[in-house]
């Protein structure tokens, strides 16, 4: 069973400004297939349609954004979902945060520097889906935490203690010491 078949995917950017108009061909002639349980990395140089792609896989297409050909279509099982046709309701109702979802890269443009993890986690789920039971919620983020291979003490730290360098996750309740 194919999870996510993406096919002759073709999305540009077109602005018109001051009746001059341009088209940015951010993602030109994009084909694969995504089975359960595999994963996919996507890699390529600054400004080469990465972030393009994901947002159209997503379905969080919005102008100047377009998709002009192909076919995004996944397979949830229970649910089918054709990411070029499907209403934002549909999205925000049947997919968003239930079946899909992504995080942009730069956490200081993503999560907010003054709170912790666990708090933008909170207004995130919250946005979509009433929070009624805490220790649920608290439990569910704490397994999300661990499939992700993190150790769940990230979720009490601030966006400036989470550290992507070489000496990896620092915890906020020992102080940081530089190596010898």
């Amino acid at each position: 069973m194919t999870l996510l078949s993406v096919q002759n995917l073709r999305a540009y950017y077109q602005t018109e400004v001051y009746g001059i108009s341009r088209t940015v061909r951010a993602v030109d002639g994009v084909s694969f297939d995504l089975f359960p349980n595999e994963i996919y990395g996507v890699a390529g140089e600054s400004s080469c349609g990465k972030t393009t792609l994901i947002k159209v896989i997503s379905g969080n297409i919005k102008p100047p954004l377009k998709a002009f050909e192909g076919s995004v279509n996944y397979n949830f099982g229970n649910y089918k979902a054709d990411m070029l046709q499907i209403s934002q309701d549909e999205l925000r109702q049947n997919v968003r945060w239930k079946e899909i979802s992504y995080v942009m890269q730069g956490s200081m443009s993503i999560l907010n520097p003054v709170r912790k993890v666990i708090e933008t986690f909170r207004d995130i789920v919250d946005s979509h889906e009433p929070i009624r039971d805490t220790n649920k919620f608290l439990e569910q983020t704490r397994i999300h935490i661990n499939r992700l291979g993190l150790p769940t003490d990230i979720l009490n730290a601030y966006p400036h203690q989470l550290s992507g360098g070489a000496s990896g996750w620092q915890s906020p309740w020992q102080p940081y010491s530089s190596p010898p």
